[in-house]
């Protein structure tokens, strides 16, 4: 929104609040360089695992070279390790140019749309990444929306737990609201 490129995105730089917010902190690239971090006449570019293609090649970073770090942590997340992983910095710069990562559907069980939000921040060119952290968002809800519908349905049918059921129905409840004061609230797809 504010056209900040952080250029170094990466789950040290991610934190959480107590209620829940996900901020992303240290916007000194230039900060505490390790191993695994490539630099060029002394300026840190960012940190290897998780920098974009574009940044691998020393070109200038945009929003969706941010965006490619947050699909880079997603993957790490769901699968357990990053993409790419090399003996040296320089080997796992030339994977984010020249390789694709394994599909993350072989690495967890993720549903399609999941693996499909994933795929599409991680890919090689940028204008075929997410092109704002917004449109990244709205499919990440969009998502969360469907896997709690499918999860209260999945439980209202068995029966069962009725205590989790009204706590899961208020929460969506409570979540579609919220959305609904947003410009593009999500979609809210009926299962059951």
């Amino acid at each position: 929104q504010r056209g900040i490129i952080h250029r170094d995105v990466k789950p040290q730089n991610v934190m959480v609040s107590r209620a829940g917010q996900v901020k992303v902190g240290d916007f000194g690239i230039a900060g505490m360089a390790d191993t695994k971090t490539l630099t060029t006449d002394g300026n840190v570019m960012g940190s290897v695992h998780y920098f974009s293609p574009e940044q691998a090649k020393g070109m200038r970073a945009t929003e969706a070279s941010d965006l490619y770090s947050v699909g880079v942590i997603l993957y790490e997340m769901l699968c357990g390790h990053v993409p790419f992983e090399g003996e040296t910095a320089v080997s796992v710069a030339m994977m984010h140019l020249m390789e694709p990562p394994k599909p993350i559907e072989e690495q967890a069980k993720v549903s399609p749309a999941v693996a499909m939000i994933v795929a599409k921040s991680l890919q090689k060119l940028p204008q075929q990444r997410y092109q704002s952290a917004d449109a990244m968002a709205r499919d990440l809800r969009r998502v969360t929306v469907r896997l709690t519908d499918l999860l209260f349905c999945a439980i209202r049918t068995a029966g069962s737990c009725s205590s989790i059921t009204r706590r899961l129905s208020k929460n969506r409840t409570k979540w579609l609201k919220r959305s609904a004061k947003r410009k593009n609230p999500a979609a809210c797809p009926r299962v059951c």
